[in-house]
């Protein structure tokens, strides 16, 4: 890689810590501000979120950037607070590009209006496919922990069957399990079955939820739709005994309040990547940033 590419990172959680050192593996330039030192070697961070920036090509920030759409996400800086984003903007060269995960629409209107390009990191098709490996086997590590029940022999309902949905549901197969998959494409059902797994379609006719299924004793249901699909009138009739494990971001696809009504496990396990793989999800997310940086921005 060009050494020429100047980066800067500011921030970040553990799996900022991965990308940053992937990215130096690859032979960026790079420096880094708001992360202690303690987890890199000692030439890459600056004292100064100013030394940081100088020069720079591109600036990452951390997944998300911000958590109260101020200040820039700093978990592992012990010396300050972080930085303010429009403050950061002010010192920052105005070619500087700048790339981030689930950017808000409110940081990228700030970024815009001061004519800043951005591109997040987390749209990236390559990233949300191999993303799904540590969802997946995040998801299956909840199970194992939390459930009386092996995984080989268990009745598992996976709802969606998207990436990550796909991935699990192969997964779990493997393991024993025996998994039902409810999606609203034809097409995925069919691909399920062909990889030997049970499928139902998802419907919605007459006032009648296919959904309500999930309350025939699975004894645990995964969901990767991200809207609300299981409803107080899905979930009322579950046993007791079921567990669900909500993958699918905020808020979610379950109606939480009715599954803690009726006494239901419920577990919304979210950003599992960075809880239970940190080091794999970073090395995901460096390839995305390298692939932006080799596809979309002319340097």
């Amino acid at each position: 890689m060009d050494k020429a590419v100047k980066i800067a990172v500011i921030g970040g959680d553990k799996r900022i810590v991965s990308a940053t050192k992937a990215l130096v593996e690859s032979g960026f330039d790079v420096k880094v501000w708001g992360i202690d030192s303690v987890y890199f070697d000692k030439e890459l961070c600056v004292d100064a979120c100013e030394d940081a920036v100088n020069n720079i090509n591109v600036l990452i920030l951390p997944t998300p950037p911000s958590e109260d759409e101020v200040r820039v996400n700093c978990p592992l800086f012990s010396n300050e607070s972080g930085i303010k984003f429009h403050k950061l903007l002010e010192i920052l060269s105005p070619d500087t590009v700048i790339l981030g995960g689930r950017m808000s629409p409110r940081f990228r209107d700030i970024a815009s209006k001061k004519n800043f390009k951005t591109y997040d990191y987390f749209n990236r098709e390559e990233l949300l496919i191999k993303n799904a490996v540590p969802t997946a086997e995040g998801a299956i590590g909840i199970a194992i922990d939390k459930c009386s029940k092996t995984i080989f022999g268990a009745q598992i309902a996976i709802v969606g069957y998207g990436r990550i949905g796909e991935v699990l549901a192969t997964k779990l197969g493997l393991l024993g399990a025996d998994v039902t998959v409810y999606a609203r494409k034809v097409a995925g059902i069919a691909k399920a079955k062909a990889l030997g797994l049970k499928g139902r379609k998802i419907e919605f006719r007459n006032g009648i939820n296919s959904l309500c299924e999930l309350a025939d004793g699975y004894d645990i249901i995964y969901n990767t739709v991200p809207y609300w699909i299981i409803t107080e009138e899905i979930v009322k009739n579950m046993p007791k005994s079921t567990m669900i494990i909500d993958l699918a971001s905020a808020p979610g696809g379950v109606d939480i309040i009715a599954a803690k009504k009726y006494n239901l496990d419920i577990i919304h396990a979210l950003g599992l990547p960075g809880k239970t793989a940190p080091e794999s999800a970073g090395r995901i997310i460096a390839e995305s940033i390298t692939n932006i940086i080799m596809e979309e921005i002319s340097l």
